[in-house]
Formats: structure tokens, C-alpha cells, sequence
């Protein structure tokens, strides 16, 4: 079927596409093709304000259409899938005020078991603005399926649960390149909130910001057996937590923080959480104009951390706790990260931060700790939190305290106020 130059307008439906309705077709593969389409103020009582496929194989190429105002009461403000081997490819698209009641304010695609690695989800140029589900999803919503999204902005997109721009579940692999996202929010992963992935989770060349949100346990969420990798992004004008990362092997390289905030965080952390992760690599990446009154980097559980050509500067804190944590800060059980390495990297006029790590191997190469003011402190430690608790009153700037395996190599501590190192069986 092709549809062309079209307009449909103020269209309803009860169960199922407020336009079109799809439904069990697996016997052969259907095409539909829409090109320089308007769909405005449709609507569904149920699933898939425009568009419904229902446990069928069908491929959808879209071009240049517009949607706009337009409402499902239950999920896909614009289109539904369910149990459908769907492919979607589009291009060009204009979304605007588009809602969802429950998933998927714009998309809602769920495998749920058929055929699911066959679900692809394309989008490129495309806009989508005010996208909002009443629970996830605010604007995506894919289950047991690939997406990927190249060129295409979202702004304003609102989850009130989980996904404030996409929500995947169970997912093959996300892949979002040269795109933009601004002013989202959701209660948990105001960005992207992904949970048992089993393939990677991808952003590249994209600008993430103008999210404000206090309420939010993070704004990208992962919880997976596979990959998560960010490079050559920037993100800005932050007021949440940002990556809370469980059970996956993280690479972030290249990647600029600047303006981010976080006056509370239920998860205790504001740039980075990582927990169960294999590897762990922050490489050739700057954080700027941090304000925080948690943790900033927190550990627990980890394999082969190493952060590479990082520079901080500018960070404000407002209570004595640390840059990076191995834990969280009253915790007395023993941090599980068999090796971390901070090498070639800077840190200047960070206030009331340093590095505490508990029980690993800690080395630092050829970095760079300048300018930093009263109760910062760099603590390796392989006691429990009361001997911490006891020191940490004194003005000592930098401590290390009996981690054995612990090297440090080529450091320069410059200007810092009250520094002090106390050699704990560390070599120097």
C-alpha cells in the first residue's frame, strides 16, 4: 500500500489505529510506504493513535510526514506494534504533542517473543517535540528489538515513570548518532533508561541537555549483560545524576560534562555509578563546573577501572565527600575493584573532593592534582570507615593509607591547601 500528499484529520478508534489497523498477516510480508503525509488530532481509545500492527510481518517506509496532536489511552501516541516482525524506516519526520496513556508517547513496538530479533526500529532527520507517556517511554518505547537513530532531535520529551526520551527492554542493540536531545525528564533515566540488554547500548556525536530534573534517580540508566559505549558527545546543563550502569562493560571516551548539578541523588552519586561491571574506561574526556553534595564517581564491584586523560576542574562541593567513591560513604563493607589506574590526567580547584578507594590495587600515573581547597583528600585505604572517619577531621589534603600494591608514578600535588601524604606502605 502507498499513501501520498495526504491529510488525515481527527480520526478515532476504540481498540486499535486511530487511521490504520494491521492484524494477523504473518502469512506473507506487507510494505506500506507513506510519503509527504499530515496526521493530526487522531486518536485511539486503546493502542496506536495513527497507526496498529497486531501479530504481523510488515515493513513501514515513511518520508516526510508530519504528526501532530495526536492520542492513544493506552500506548503508541502515534503508532502501536505488538507481537509483529516490524521494520520501520523513517525519514524526515515531524512529531509534535503526540501522547501516549501508559507506554510510548510517539512509538510503542513489542516483540513479546515473535520472531523478536527480526524488530528493527530506524529513525534519521527526523524531530520529535513534547513527546509525553504517562509511564514509559516518553517518547519510544521498544521491547525485544533494535533501534537506531541517526540526525534527529527530541526536545521536551516526559516520562512520568521510566525513559523520559526512550525506554528499551530487553533489547538487541541501541545505536544513536549526530543527534540531539534537550529538556527530558522521567522519574528514572530521564534520558534513556534500558534494562537486560543483551547487546549494546551506543551514542556517538550527540549533545545531551537542558534536563533539570531533582526528582530523577539518573539520567541514563542501564541495567545489562552488554555494552554500553559513549564517545565524541557533549552534556550540559545537568541538574540530575547522570550514568547509573549495572552488570555492563562501559567505554566513554572523548566526552565533555559541563554545568552538571545534583543537589540529591537517592542512588548516591551524581557523574557516574557503576556496579557488577567488568571494565570500566573513562578516556580523553573533560568535567567542568560540577556542583555536588554526593559522591561524584562511585564504585562498587568493579574490574579493571582506568580513567585516561581526564581533566576536572571547577567542581564546588558541599559537604566532605569524594570525587570518586569505592562505595557508598557509610558503608563498611569492602569495595570489590581488583584494579583501578588514573593516569595523565588533571585535577584543579576542586573543592571539597579528592579520591577515596578501599581495598584495590590504586595507581596513578603522570596526572596532575593543582589548586585544590581545604578537605579535599586522596585516600587508599584497606581498613574500615572508622579509621577514615577519625583522619578525615584533620587537615590532611591527601592520604594513602596501607594498600600495599598501590604505586604512584609522575604526580605533581601544586598549591593544594594543607596537603599532606602519609606513606602507608606505598610506593612513591
Amino acid at each position: 500500500m502507498t499513501i501520498t500528499n495526504s491529510i488525515f484529520d481527527n480520526n478515532y478508534a476504540v481498540q486499535s489505529g486511530g487511521v490504520l489497523n494491521s492484524r494477523s498477516m504473518r502469512q506473507q510480508t506487507s510494505t506500506l510506504t507513506l510519503t509527504n503525509n499530515t496526521f493530526t488530532n487522531n486518536k485511539c481509545a486503546q493502542n496506536g493513535g495513527v497507526y496498529s500492527f497486531i501479530l504481523t510481518d510488515y515493513k513501514l517506509n515513511s518520508t516526510n510526514n508530519i504528526y501532530i496532536n495526536n492520542s492513544a489511552g493506552l500506548a503508541g501516541g502515534v503508532g502501536f506494534g505488538l507481537r509483529a516482525s516490524f521494520a520501520l524506516l523513517e525519514e524526515n519526520a515531524y512529531y509534535e504533542n503526540n501522547v501516549a496513556g501508559t507506554y510510548g508517547g510517539a512509538w510503542y513496538l513489542s516483540a513479546n517473543n515473535y520472531k523478536t530479533n527480526l524488530q528493527s526500529f530506524k529513525l534519521s532527520q527526523s524531530t520529535f517535540i513534547n513527546s509525553m507517556a504517562q509511564q514509559r517511554g516518553g517518547c519510544i518505547y521498544v521491547e525485544t528489538g533494535s533501534i537506531t537513530i541517526d540526525e534527529c532531535t527530541f526536545q521536551n520529551s516526559q516520562a512520568v515513570e521510566y525513559g523520559g526520551d526512550i525506554y528499551v527492554s530487553i533489547g538487541k542493540t541501541v545505536e544513536i548518532t549526530n543527534s540531539s536531545f534537550a529538556a527530558s525528564s522521567a522519574l528514572q533515566g530521564s534520558f534513556v533508561y534500558a534494562e537486560e540488554m543483551d547487546g549494546v547500548l551506543s551514542i556517538s556525536s550527540s549533545q545531551i541537555s537542558d534536563i533539570s530534573s531533582s526528582n530523577s534517580d539518573a539520567f541514563l540508566l542501564t541495567t545489562s549483560a552488554g555494552d554500553f559505549n559513549i564517545t565524541d558527545s557533549v552534556i550540559e546543563n545537568i541538574s540530575s545524576p547522570l550514568f547509573l550502569i549495572s552488570d555492563a562493560t562501559t567505554l566513554m571516551q572523548n566526552i565533555t560534562l559541563n554545568q552538571i548539578s545534583c543537589s540529591k541523588s537517592s542512588n548516591g552519586f551524581c557523574l557516574f555509578k557503576a556496579t557488577s561491571t567488568d571494565s570500566l574506561q573513562i578516556i580523553n574526556s573533560s568535567f567542568t563546573e560540577v556542583n555536588s553534595n554526593v559522591d561524584l564517581i562511585s564504585l562498587s564491584s568493579c574490574t579493571d577501572v582506568l580513567f585516561s586523560n581526564i581533566s576536572a576542574q571547577n567542581f564546588l562541593k558541599i559537604n566532605t565527600q569524594s570525587l570518586l567513591a569505592s562505595e557508598q560513604i557509610y558503608t563498611v563493607n569492602a569495595l570489590k575493584v581488583s584494579s583501578l589506574n588514573v593516569e595523565d590526567s588533571e585535577f584543579i580547584k576542586i573543592g571539597f573532593s579528592g579520591l577515596k578507594v578501599k581495598n584495590s590495587a590504586l595507581n596513578l600515573q603522570n596526572s596532575n592534582f593543582s589548586n585544590n581547597l581545604k578537605g579535599g583528600r586522596l585516600l587508599a585505604q584497606s581498613f574500615d570507615d572508622s579509621i577514615y572517619y577519625a583522619l578525615s577531621s584533620q587537615p590532611i589534603q591527601f592520604l594513602v593509607l596501607d594498600t600495599s600494591s598501590s604505586s604512584l608514578t609522575n604526580i605533581i600535588f601544586f598549591q593544594n591547601s594543607l596537603n599532606t601524604l602519609v606513606n602507608g606502605g606505598v610506593t612513591v
